[in-house]
């Protein structure tokens, strides 16, 4: 049985240790560090990703958890919460499970939540969808972001199934964090991610992330298209580049669907102008979603957008428009 990695966040010191040292001593777990505050817990579960954080009331009643919670909510994690009395967070519908103690925490109710239910219920998740049937889908899907745009990614391709509408993405990051992000995606995701590599053909149930900063990403148009990586000056100040990116993808026409989500500055505004003017269908996030509304805003003045959606409807969008070619009439 593989050991399910646990973040104990609690802001009682005392019973933070007793809480690690029984935990430890059950062979279940593989316990990260423990945190006693909700900056460290968020650092870390951004970072190393738990399969379950396990918090205690005090901290899930500070206005700072609700951020939290939504880091949660965005990686698809479970949250094990102890305390006297109900969650409100659990209430509202979060995706977390109280476990009833007697202020002291109970590790056995504390334990079963973990192992009973919370991981249980994740895996009958993740197995339902990858057995379900999967819908063919006529296009392919080009995505750029950049400021907020992880969580954006993971909120949008949770949505995806497995066999999902082969996708290339370019988030503006540093280099040395490509890697983490692509295992970041991958772990999260129903559909293979990974680094795009020269000559990756774009099939189904594929997600490429544009590599390193010394190449531009693109899509080499054809029967069967595929990544190239291609050397040139920044463009739109970044390289990679969206704009570069969905230049290339511009001339599969209808066969392409192009997405622009939060981030600073303009990168990606041109390019999907280019696909919606050649025939293939674009969607960018809103204001109020967006972390930052710069790149989103520069698309939807130019008039690039044919939709423009909070990020919840992002995913299920895509989808719908890689299988109906009327999904973004209008």
């Amino acid at each position: 049985m593989n050991r399910f990695r646990v973040l104990i966040a609690d802001d009682n010191l005392n019973r933070l240790g007793r809480i690690k040292v029984q935990l430890a001593a059950s062979g279940l777990f593989e316990l990260m560090a423990p945190v006693s505050n909700l900056t460290d817990a968020y650092n870390l579960t951004e970072l190393q990703q738990p399969d379950v954080v396990v918090v205690c009331e005090e901290l899930v009643a500070q206005p700072e958890f609700l951020m939290f919670g939504a880091l949660l909510e965005a990686l698809g994690l479970r949250c094990v919460i102890f305390g006297r009395a109900g969650s409100r967070f659990a209430r509202n519908g979060g995706k977390a499970m109280f476990a009833p103690t007697d202020g002291t925490a109970n590790i056995d109710a504390i334990q079963n939540c973990i192992v009973g239910r919370a991981l249980i219920d994740r895996g009958g998740e993740r197995a339902d969808a990858r057995n379900a049937t999967d819908t063919p889908f006529a296009r392919c899907v080009v995505i750029g972001s950049s400021t907020g745009g992880i969580e954006a990614l993971l909120s949008v391709l949770s949505s995806y199934p497995p066999k999902c509408p082969p996708t290339l993405i370019v988030q503006h990051i540093r280099p040395e964090f490509v890697s983490g992000l692509v295992q970041r995606l991958d772990r999260h995701c129903l559909a293979s991610v990974s680094v795009a590599r020269e000559g990756a053909p774009l099939t189904t149930g594929q997600i490429y992330v544009a590599p390193e900063d010394r190449r531009h990403l693109v899509v080499r148009p054809g029967r069967s298209p595929y990544c190239r990586l291609v050397h040139g000056e920044p463009v739109s100040g970044h390289r990679p580049s969206v704009d570069v990116l969905f230049h290339s993808a511009a001339a599969l026409g209808e066969g392409v669907v192009g997405v622009l989500l939060t981030g600073m500055g303009r990168d990606g505004a041109e390019g999907l102008l280019e696909i919606r003017r050649n025939g293939g269908r674009t969607i960018v996030q809103d204001k109020n979603t967006s972390t930052v509304y710069g790149m989103p805003r520069a698309a939807a003045e130019i008039g690039a957008a044919m939709q423009e959606l909070p990020l919840p409807r992002i995913g299920s969008a895509i989808l719908a428009a890689c299988r109906d070619s009327n999904a973004l009439a209008g």
